[in-house]
């Protein structure tokens, strides 16, 4: 009777022991998770303060628009070199229509040998649309205002462009860029219908 009862307790040791190991084990699932989604939701909130910044900036940007390779004044004094700057703009919109006086002209980026972009701020957000719909005005190869981009947008335009050179370099003919909205896209030619049949 000594043996089965010494033979019972070591069956209830040894069943203690695994179950012992099983929480063990689903112990540290439960931390390996828990540790997954404090990453996860780390990566969330980083994701989505990213979102929220890159829409702010680009909402700050619609107040402005980008006019390239306007020469640059030679004067000495900012105030000088600014109202040559906005002389010039006015000279390029009187025969586009009347339109907002921006508040402010900066040049931005680096002097070097090729003139620096014009930042033209407009009061409003209307102002700065009403210009960019006037490209449409101008004739194919003059100059054409550009929307004030953020990183993020110029990098997505850089590599549509980047795709588009690679397909045609790989023999894709079918294919052609079309601008909406100033974004370039990547279209592709449908073939013609034909009603031949074959006999």
């Amino acid at each position: 009777m000594k043996d089965d009862f010494h033979r019972t307790l070591n069956e209830f040791a040894n069943k203690i022991n695994k179950l012992e190991t099983k929480f063990l084990k689903v112990d540290a699932e439960i931390t390996a998770l828990q540790s997954e989604l404090k990453g996860i939701q780390e990566t969330n909130m980083q994701a989505n303060s990213q979102i929220i910044e890159e829409i702010n900036e680009r909402q700050k940007r619609s107040f402005n628009v980008m006019l390239y390779n306007i020469p640059e004044s030679a004067k000495p004094h900012v105030e000088d070199r600014a109202k040559d700057d906005f002389d010039s703009l006015k000279a390029i919109l009187a025969p586009l229509g009347n339109f907002t006086e921006p508040r402010r002209i900066i040049r931005v980026g680096k002097t070097g040998r090729s003139p620096r972009p014009m930042k033209i701020i407009y009061p409003d957000q209307e102002s700065a649309k009403n210009i960019l719909r006037s490209n449409k005005n101008q004739p194919q190869n003059s100059l054409r205002f550009r929307a004030d981009r953020t990183p993020m947008q110029m990098n997505y335009i850089k590599s549509i462009l980047n795709e588009f050179s690679r397909r045609k370099d790989g023999g894709e003919a079918n294919i052609t860029l079309k601008y909406i909205n100033d974004v370039p896209t990547i279209v592709e030619h449908r073939k013609p219908y034909s009603n031949n049949t074959k006999n």
